[in-house]
């Protein structure tokens, strides 16, 4: 299944962001029941030629590093950010130390970071480092967002989404006129006709039914339709992000950073 040429791609976007969650320190059972799921995860995007943005932290080392980038489906790697390092109140030491580690171990595997993932607001005193280290997406995990303004402005050149769809969904229930399927569907078509960006969050560590990868595999089937149809366009945040900065003025040249 291929997706439409660049030279088509219309202004109303589907990104899938895919969030793994901590780092399991444990090994054993836990991180081999996330490494089936990714390969799952990884298989339905490789059917429906979906790229997509994975969230991880502690990327040295990472055996998930390898195995999305290898993929060959145009995937990229996001930094996790959590709330020890990035939340709100968060001092600008730890911030920097925080975000200056992941960035480093990305650039140490071959990655450019150009978005993070965190479960809510980040430190806004600090966003100038974002900028620095070349973040040019904050994605937010929890919420939920309707689709027209979902996206907002930072700082110049730095761009906040929060999820206008949540996978899996706290209620999988079937019903006569519709689930969790459908409600997915209706947001995608909102996008559609609004013209205008949406952002599925997938919490990989919550993916433990077959049913949740069903409703995944019903979100691609139906993004890659609309993809088909030539009105939606299926892209990573750092794809996204490449669009945005090809039609915005290029950032200020004189330095807007505090001291780290």
């Amino acid at each position: 299944m291929r997706l439409l040429p660049p030279s088509s791609i219309p202004p109303q976007v589907l990104s899938i962001v895919v969030d793994l969650g901590p780092r399991s320190s444990g090994g054993g059972a836990r991180e081999a029941s996330m490494l089936a799921t990714v390969d799952r995860l990884l298989q339905l995007c490789h059917d429906f030629d979906f790229p997509a943005t994975w969230a991880m932290d502690e990327l040295a080392g990472h055996d998930l590093v390898q195995r999305i980038v290898q993929n060959g489906a145009g995937h990229e790697v996001a930094i996790r950010a959590d709330d020890a390092w990035a939340g709100a109140g968060t001092g600008r030491g730890a911030f920097s130390h925080g975000l200056s580690r992941r960035v480093q171990q990305a650039e140490a595997a071959g990655l450019e970071i150009t978005s993070i993932c965190a479960e809510g607001p980040v430190c806004r005193e600090h966003l100038d480092l974002l900028i620095k280290y070349g973040v040019d997406f904050v994605a937010l995990s929890a919420g939920d967002v309707p689709v027209q303004g979902n996206l907002r402005t930072l700082r110049y050149g730095l761009w906040e989404i929060g999820p206008s769809i949540r996978l899996p969904e706290a209620d999988t229930r079937w019903r006569p006129f519709g689930g969790p399927g459908r409600r997915t569907r209706a947001t995608i078509d909102q996008a559609v006709s609004g013209q205008t960006l949406c952002m599925a969050i997938v919490r990989a560590a919550e993916m433990t039914e077959s049913g949740h990868f069903l409703n995944f595999e019903k979100l691609l089937r139906h993004a890659h339709r609309r993809n088909r149809q030539g009105v939606l366009s299926l892209r990573t945040l750092g794809a996204i992000s490449e669009q945005f900065r090809g039609h915005a003025t290029p950032r200020p040249a004189s330095s807007i950073l505090r001291a780290a």
